[in-house]
């Protein structure tokens, strides 16, 4: 066995030990369900993650565009200077709402990542267990066999000769 810490003492028989295994075993799948729905938790937010950021993107390439068209225009009207801080503005507004709900969103995604973790860590804990309470099942039947061994020394069983063996058939026919 492994190291760490020693197995639990054994309780009761085999019909006990067999019991709780399975209820472990149960509890070990349900535990694998909740990691699996936080995988797909996490995947979900990568994905907004990811639109998030090319929302981001768009964002700044069209504040860039409207940037440009404003040093293209050859109009002989000058935009004013109130109008052009103000248009910075919002887009500015706009890319900090977006990077506010991005952190939110990476800051979620930690916070599974390190649930995840945790049930993989007691996934594994589980397992080390199971491994304990299988040695301990082993050790029983190890040690009844060692006791029929036992007893049929102290007890051996009396053989009939072939012949009457072969008579008592020959009766029963």
């Amino acid at each position: 066995r492994g190291g760490g810490a020693p197995p639990p003492p054994l309780r009761g028989g085999t019909k006990e030990l067999r019991r709780e295994l399975a209820a472990l075993r149960l509890e070990v799948k349900e535990l694998r369900g909740e990691c699996g729905a936080l995988r797909r938790d996490v995947r979900e937010l990568r994905d907004d993650n990811g639109g998030l950021r090319r929302e981001v993107d768009s964002l700044r390439r069209s504040a860039m565009e409207r940037a440009k068209v404003a040093e293209d225009d050859d109009s002989d009207q000058p935009k004013s200077l109130g109008e052009f801080a103000a248009a910075i503005e919002a887009n500015t507004s706009s890319v900090r709402e977006i990077c506010g709900k991005v952190d939110d969103m990476v800051e979620a995604q930690s916070a599974l990542l390190n649930t995840v973790q945790v049930k993989e860590k007691e996934k594994e804990k589980e397992k080390a267990f199971y491994k304990s309470i299988d040695g301990h099942i082993r050790d029983l039947k190890n040690a009844v066999n060692d006791m029929k061994v036992d007893l049929s020394k102290l007890f051996p069983r009396k053989v009939c000769p072939q012949e009457e063996t072969v008579e008592i058939k020959e009766i029963n026919k």
